[in-house]
């Protein structure tokens, strides 16, 4: 009877040294752990609850050849995590809520998680097959980068801290960055944007746009601004006339051929330092005529009326010949209505259903361009 006593005691014993230890399945995980005395301070095999627990630094364990990352709730006290380089399909990091930085670039994510990590101030997914990213609950994030995914939408409205925000090679249609004031970096090259509009982020020195379907880009007011790029766009109005183009570092406008005007600061610095960053098409004027409140541009013109409207807007002109698209965009360059004409001088175009608001009317014949902005009541 005693004998089987103390069997049964040793055995509990040995369950409940068992149930102190942390789960970890992925063996090259779990090494990279228990290989970290910070961690492991015990010196044994395995990684104990109250090891785990009692962790507040940063895991770093990148290049490891790791798949799974179960264990990591286990880490309460966690403050950084780096596992770039890996295999990775999933992570949980809902228990990890002291996480202040998170870089999980390169992995085959397909979903993150984040919106229990409220204290976090950097995240860096790069190169992950994420569809989607809710930063919604993130407020002190002041980095995201998120390049080389496949987001189709981003809301950054929540994160008035980001300095820094680079979504490259996405799937995005437009982004609104009114709420970002103290973003200084805007990276969002090969997106599907249609409209930007930057009006509000004064403090922004990088933004790089390039290979997207934006037509118009107004940076008069970015006037921090060293590094603009904005290739390979439908560009016809680009507004760099921002007091201090003298900054400038880095500029380039090219393959635009819509772009015939660049407004700038002052014609002959342009001409001397970035002759090489347009199209031989384009030239730098201190006044291209296409800001909205001048009506024509290269002596043609046209008549949009009722101003304001409530329904159809009627647009006329004198030669039949003088253009062949009308287009209605928002105050983002954004492309609302499209119609092509040929061979008339007089077009309506039903603006019943859009937004209350300014808009500006384009009318295009060739390279040539004329503005008019109309408010729909």
């Amino acid at each position: 009877m005693k004998t089987n006593l103390l069997f049964l005691l040793a055995v509990l014993s040995t369950l409940t040294i068992l149930a102190q230890n942390v789960y970890i399945p992925d063996a090259n995980f779990k090494a990279k752990l228990v290989a970290n005395n910070a961690i492991n301070t015990n010196g044994d095999s395995e990684i104990q609850i109250a090891e785990a627990s009692a962790f507040t630094g940063t895991i770093e364990i990148g290049h490891s050849n790791i798949s799974d990352m179960t264990g990591i709730e286990a880490f309460t006290g966690l403050t950084g995590l780096y596992c770039t380089n890996n295999l990775i399909t999933s992570i949980d990091v809902s228990a990890n809520t002291r996480l202040t930085f998170l870089s999980c670039s390169n992995n085959k994510l397909t979903s993150l998680n984040v919106s229990a990590n409220t204290r976090l101030t950097y995240l860096n997914c790069f190169n992950n097959l994420l569809t989607s990213l809710d930063v919604s609950e993130n407020n002190a994030l002041t980095i995201i980068y998120c390049t080389y995914n496949q987001l189709t939408s981003l809301d950054v409205s929540e994160n008035t801290a980001l300095t820094s925000l680079q979504f490259a090679f996405n799937q995005l249609t437009g982004i609104d960055v009114s709420e970002n004031t103290s973003l200084t970096i805007l990276h969002c090259s090969y997106n599907k944007l249609t409209g930007l509009d930057v009006s509000s982020n004064i403090a922004l020195g990088i933004l790089n746009c390039d290979n997207n379907q934006l037509t118009s880009l107004d940076v008069s007011a970015n006037a921090e601004l060293l590094n603009f790029h904005c290739d390979k766009n439908h560009l016809n109005m680009v507004n760099l006339k921002n007091g201090n183009n003298l900054k400038l570092w880095s500029f380039s406008a090219k393959s635009n051929p819509d772009l015939s005007c660049i407004q700038i600061d002052d014609v002959d610095y342009m001409n001397e330092n970035w002759a090489d960053s347009k199209d031989e098409t384009a030239t730098y004027e201190t006044d291209c005529n296409y800001t909205g409140i001048k009506e024509d541009f290269k002596d043609i013109s046209f008549d949009a009326y009722p101003n304001p409207i409530t329904n159809n807007l009627h647009i006329s002109w004198n030669n039949p010949e003088q253009f062949d698209k009308i287009s209605i965009k928002d105050l983002t360059g954004r492309k609302i209505i499209e119609d092509k004409i040929k061979l008339q001088n007089f077009h309506a175009v039903n603006m019943s259903k859009l937004p209350h608001g300014i808009y500006y009317v384009e009318m295009k014949s060739g390279k040539h361009i004329a503005y008019k902005t109309v408010v729909k009541e």
